[in-house]
């Protein structure tokens, strides 16, 4: 199977957790958007799981939004499958006064 190279931009906390605010993950083709959560999960370490994922469920936690190739996901399909070149942004939650 061919190497698909996703690239994630990280925002506010999320980029404070990693300590980048852009990077590059490779998975198999045919991978879909947790897929790709779990390899940066994986890449990334402990620090962006526990701020980013629901270890219970095995999901994002539902504070986070995204948006795909510049365009807000307003409902998130984990199963959605990505293709080569995509830009993935992980949006923490947004709070103000």
């Amino acid at each position: 199977m061919v190497d698909l190279r996703i690239k994630v931009k990280l925002f506010a906390e999320v980029r404070e957790v990693a300590g980048l605010s852009e990077v590059e993950v490779y998975v198999k083709d045919g991978s879909s958007l947790i897929d790709v959560l779990n390899e940066l999960s994986e890449k990334l370490g402990e620090g962006f799981r526990e701020k980013v994922m629901d270890e219970k469920m095995g999901t994002p936690r539902g504070e986070y939004k995204f948006s795909l190739n510049g365009v807000i996901m307003h409902e998130v399909d984990l199963r959605m499958k990505l293709k080569d070149g995509d830009v993935l942004a992980i949006l923490p939650p947004v709070s103000g006064g």
